[in-house]
């Protein structure tokens, strides 16, 4: 299938269509002797049918017919759409102005209608290809037959430098990363300044400045049929707020309360408590982030412990937690 992405691995680009373009609205994005084929959405397979190949005796002139079908999909703004077949030679978008591109992949900028068409140059068979939501990048990925490029998606939550790391165990792959961003109705390369490059036998690696709620696509690319692994190897470190711990009382027969002040922009808060000053065997309670109390149970009455807190936040699936408070002492009634 033809590849439309350009690695480089000296620049941070490649060509993603993204639409918007000024091209004549009244332009028909489909050839009206073959019409609409169907309405497709993610999971959907669509057919085009084999072309056949005409002679013309009385003018000598040869021709052919069939081989293409358009297909309307409706696409919702910030999902990517990934058109995966091995038989189909070409692929073309159209947005809502007419304007065109070709690739695999398609990011909608906006909710709207657009238009695919499938060129199949075969005078054989019919050929299919599936309508898929593109791929996104969670942080490791391995894929078993990654030839030429391979796109996935990465909105990151934090604001801060970023270093990607590609792997292939074959000499020949010579795996190479390119990164890209998605804005609003354009792309844009990211600037050599905010990229760095480290290259080696059987891998490459890229760091670079991303903002928080912007998306990027990353493009793997390997030179032979090898599977390759991407991975996501550093992101910023996030803040976390202390916590100023208040009091540890015990008013109730093997019980204490646990209060502190909030700490702002967190999503909760882990209390350790123990018997031993150096947290030994000690135990955990995770409380809200609404709260700023908690009622420890079943402690050994006329015990002393000690407690600490720290609040945390969840960012891409990975807590990070902030400093401790200044550890209470609490004898149980």
């Amino acid at each position: 299938m033809r590849k439309c992405f350009v690695t480089a691995a000296c620049l941070c680009m490649l060509a993603i269509p993204v639409y918007g373009a000024n091209v004549d609205a009244a332009s028909v994005p489909w050839d009206s002797a073959i019409g609409l084929n169907g309405v497709v959405g993610i999971g959907s397979t669509m057919t085009v049918p084999a072309r056949e190949w005409h002679y013309d005796e009385e003018t000598g002139d040869s021709y052919y017919t069939g081989g293409v079908a358009y297909y309307q999909l409706n696409v919702t703004a910030g999902q990517s759409y990934y058109i995966d077949s091995k038989d189909i030679e070409g692929i073309d978008f159209y947005d809502s102005t007419g304007y065109s591109s070709s690739d695999e992949n398609y990011y909608a900028v906006k909710n709207e209608t657009i238009y695919i068409r499938l060129d199949n140059y075969s005078e054989e068979e019919a050929a299919q290809a599936t309508v898929k939501s593109g791929q996104t990048f969670t942080g490791n990925v391995t894929k078993s037959d990654g030839m030429g490029d391979n796109v996935y998606y990465y909105t990151p939550s934090l604001s801060g430098q970023y270093t990607f790391k590609i792997t292939s165990s074959d000499e020949d792959a010579d795996p190479s990363l390119s990164i890209g961003m998605m804005k609003r109705d354009y792309f844009t390369s990211l600037k050599s300044k905010d990229c760095k490059w480290v290259s080696s036998y059987g891998y490459q690696e890229v760091t670079a400045n991303l903002q928080a709620g912007i998306c990027y696509a990353i493009s793997a690319n390997v030179e032979t049929y090898t599977p390759y692994t991407l991975t996501l190897t550093q992101k910023p470190s996030v803040p976390v707020s202390g916590v100023t711990a208040k009091k540890a009382v015990s008013k109730k027969t093997k019980k204490a309360v646990i209060t502190w002040k909030k700490a702002s922009g967190v999503n909760g808060y882990e209390v350790t408590y123990s018997l031993k000053k150096n947290f030994k065997k000690a135990k955990t309670v995770n409380v809200s982030a609404k709260k700023a109390k908690v009622t420890l149970k079943k402690l050994k009455k006329g015990k002393k412990y000690f407690v600490k807190i720290r609040a945390y936040k969840n960012v891409e699936g990975a807590r990070y937690y902030g400093a401790y408070s200044k550890v209470l002492k609490v004898k149980v009634k």
